[in-house]
């Protein structure tokens, strides 16, 4: 027990850290120091001398650390330079979905998209996802991981296929959009059930992946191919 002791205080410094760097508006540092810490939970609730009891607390302070972690990065883009606006699209957002994320099996992201010119790390919010993910399938051993994890002013609705997870960051979950999100993940491994197999990392090899994301995903026209 006392390896468990020293890695919840190491965790509980680097919490402390972050929240030092965040005074310090060192968000990218603080972000970095959150997940470190967000790890270090990870790795004590996979421990076996761990009772059920806490297991369930570091669920709930790792989905914490992860929200908070978002937060951070929504500060860095605060202080970022406006891009130019762009023009106006034919795609419309309903519900609003804040940002998008398709991660592979390893915890790659293969696409991500962010509403309103936000600038976000798609390897770090994937990472984390995908490890906070992995510890509650681990903890609750129903074997479907999470669904959706509940932070300030809406849900990330997380919906896993056979080689991909997709993460959608919105503010009005509905039901509609989980079935979206469920057959565009159908479609997806269908179409590129090849690469998924063995992939490399290379991402043009994804063609039209960004035409299919908009159609199926993100427009709710009468056009749309998933309409």
């Amino acid at each position: 027990m006392q390896s468990i002791e020293k890695e919840l205080l190491k965790a509980k410094q680097k919490i402390k850290d972050a929240k030092n760097l965040e005074k310090q508006k060192r968000y990218k540092e603080a972000a970095k120091a959150a997940l470190e810490a967000a790890e270090i939970l990870i790795g004590v609730a996979k421990n076996d001398k761990v009772n059920k009891k806490l297991k369930e607390q570091l669920q709930e302070r790792v989905g914490k650390i992860i929200v908070w972690v978002k937060m951070l990065k929504d500060a860095i883009t605060l202080e970022s330079p406006p891009k130019e606006p762009e023009k106006a699209t034919m795609v419309a957002y309903e519900p609003e979905i804040k940002s998008l994320y398709i991660i592979y099996e390893d915890g790659t992201p293969i696409y991500f998209y962010v509403a309103n010119n936000m600038i976000l790390d798609p390897t770090l919010v994937s990472g984390a996802l995908t490890g906070i993910s992995t510890l509650i399938k681990e903890i609750t051993q129903t074997g479907t991981g999470v669904k959706k994890i509940d932070y300030g002013d809406g849900e990330i609705i997380l919906e896993k296929g056979k080689k991909i997870t997709i993460a959608a960051f919105t503010s009005s979950p509905t039901q509609e959009m989980r079935n979206r999100i469920t057959k565009f993940i159908k479609t997806f491994e269908e179409s590129y059930g090849d690469v998924l197999e063995n992939w490399d990392g290379n991402l043009s090899k994804f063609k039209n992946l960004e035409e299919k994301i908009k159609n199926m995903l993100l427009c709710r026209h009468a056009h749309c191919n998933n309409r």
